[in-house]
This record gives C-alpha cells, sequence and structure tokens, in this order.
C-alpha cells in the first residue's frame, strides 16, 4: 500500500472519529432538523468527506421515528381512539399503476441509496 493510500486512510478514520453522530443527539433533532442533516451528510459522502456510519445513523432514527408513528397510529386504531380512514380507490388505482410501470415503493429510495453508500 502506498504511503498516500495510508496517509488518506488515516485521515478518513480521524475526521469520522472526530465528529460521530450520537443516537442521543438525533433524538433530540426535529424533523426539519434531520431532513437537512441527511441531505448533508449525503452530500458529503458523495463527495467522499463524509461517514457512511454517520450517514447510515440518521437514515437509521428517521426510520425509527416512521416506525413509531406507525405503530402509534395502529394503536389508536385498534383502542378505538381513531377511525379508519376510508380507502380512496383512485388513489390505490394510481400507485398501483405506478408500481406497475416501474415506480418505486416510497420506503426503496432511502434502502438503495445507503446500499448504494455501504457497498462503495
Amino acid at each position: 500500500m502506498s504511503i498516500h493510500k495510508r496517509l488518506k486512510r488515516l485521515e478518513d478514520a480521524s475526521r469520522r472519529s472526530s465528529r460521530p453522530v450520537s443516537a442521543e443527539a438525533l433524538k433530540a433533532l426535529s424533523d426539519e432538523d434531520l431532513d437537512a442533516l441527511e441531505d448533508t451528510l449525503e452530500t458529503a459522502l458523495a463527495s467522499g468527506e463524509g461517514s457512511f456510519e454517520d450517514f447510515y445513523a440518521v437514515v437509521t432514527e428517521r426510520g425509527r421515528r416512521a416506525l413509531h408513528a406507525h405503530y402509534e397510529a395502529i394503536e389508536a386504531w385498534r383502542s378505538g381512539e381513531r377511525e379508519a380512514t376510508p380507502v380512496d380507490e383512485e388513489e390505490v388505482s394510481r400507485r398501483l399503476e405506478d408500481l406497475a410501470q416501474g415506480a418505486r415503493a416510497p420506503g426503496y429510495r432511502n434502502a438503495y441509496r445507503v446500499w448504494s453508500y455501504y457497498r462503495k
């Protein structure tokens, strides 16, 4: 391994260890701040300056929040606090048609983004 590659690896490791994103810090952020941080980290990662671990932590926190909100909605519906919303047949058929024509499901985008950076 060349000296330049070793130096780059050391610098990358130093940069990652100096600015870790903690789970506690992410939980304290608002949804808007979390979105902005995700965009910033993705840009940095794409340019080779960011940390995959930080990007993954942000995407994981967003997924945790979405799952938690989903479970709360299910529990509210089961307990009778919230009525089930009627299904809009036109919206369902439009989404199915989009998927049939090759459009990706909403969660697919984040999964692909994480995978694409992880494999680098």
